[in-house]
């Protein structure tokens, strides 16, 4: 299997080699160390606020296909893509720049946006590796990048690590799949159970190695980039009236193509290396063309729906 760099063993000591510029050396050993990188006051509390204005706005102007997917706590579940609506959220992608110089190095191409999230309050989920449903060929060219919208707290549910679990092994994911769904069953593009049993033995792997989950509490305007194989969650929500608006994006370099369960647990089976969707472009930068917005991954919208 062909790795990219930053998962080699000796990734550390190849910085200089490879010409890691200095202004963003410091973050990428870090990330190369933990697991993720911490970039503060990578957008400004005015901006920051500016986008959680413009979200009310078009939450008003959209209140009838909104409304029906409020929760009982009066917050919205993720809203899938909607920087293809609200395209003011893109400023967080193109207008980062130490986050996309990162990114840009570790890839050793240009950064581009697949998809993204928005989010009105935490997450709250389990340890979990993005990379069954985020299973790129060749494999691991994703990143998580993610940007605190409000000020981030114990209470309002942070973002969570097992720091220094992207240095785990991967495990037999063939063997696991063979285990869930039965020898020579096709394994499915989503699969509820293969997800569980992989997520679960990473867990007990990060337990064995005696690897401990940590809070990351930020301010606003905060960027985080994660590992493809970091286990990340989010924390349990303490107050569940207050928001925690954030918005994450999954990153790749243009032309990755992205698949699901049915790559990611048959690693030797052969996929296409070339990504189907065309791109855009908006302040230089990319991002891949697709056609929908999704509210909780319930009902879908074409951007020209939404006002």
């Amino acid at each position: 299997m062909q790795l990219p760099w930053f998962m080699e063993h000796n990734a550390r000591e190849t910085l200089s080699k490879r010409g890691c510029p200095p202004h963003i050396r410091p973050i990428v050993e870090g990330f190369l160390e933990k697991g993720y990188a911490l970039i503060p006051d990578s957008l400004s509390a005015d901006a920051c606020d500016a986008l959680v204005a413009r979200f009310r706005r078009f939450e008003s102007a959209n209140h009838d296909k909104l409304a029906p997917f409020i929760g009982a706590d009066g917050h919205y579940p993720r809203l899938v893509n909607i920087h293809l609506a609200m395209t003011e959220l893109f400023d967080t992608f193109a207008r980062n720049p130490q986050a996309l110089a990162v990114q840009d190095f570790l890839f050793g191409a240009e950064t581009c946006l697949y998809t993204s999230l928005f989010y009105e309050r935490g997450s709250a989920q389990p340890l979990h590796r993005d990379t069954p449903y985020f299973c790129t060929r060749p494999e691991y060219r994703y990143f998580g990048m993610w940007v605190a919208l409000e000020d981030v707290d114990e209470e309002n549910g942070p973002l969570m690590a097992l720091e220094g679990g992207h240095l785990m092994g991967e495990l037999d994911r063939a063997a696991i799949a063979r285990e869930v769904l039965g020898a020579g069953v096709p394994v499915p593009t989503d699969s509820p159970d293969l997800w569980n049993a992989y997520q679960n033995a990473v867990t007990r792997q990060g337990q064995r190695l005696g690897l401990k989950v940590v809070n990351l509490p930020v301010k606003k305007g905060t960027t985080i980039i994660w590992h493809p194989q970091l286990p990340h969650g989010g924390a349990p929500i303490k107050d569940i009236k207050r928001t925690r608006f954030s918005f994450v994006m999954h990153t790749t370099p243009e032309g990755a193509p992205v698949y699901h369960h049915h790559a990611f647990f048959a690693p030797d089976a052969p996929f296409p290396e070339r990504a189907p969707w065309k791109y855009e472009t908006r302040d230089g930068r990319k991002y891949a063309r697709h056609p929908r917005v999704s509210f909780g991954h319930e009902k879908d919208y074409t951007p020209q729906e939404l006002a």
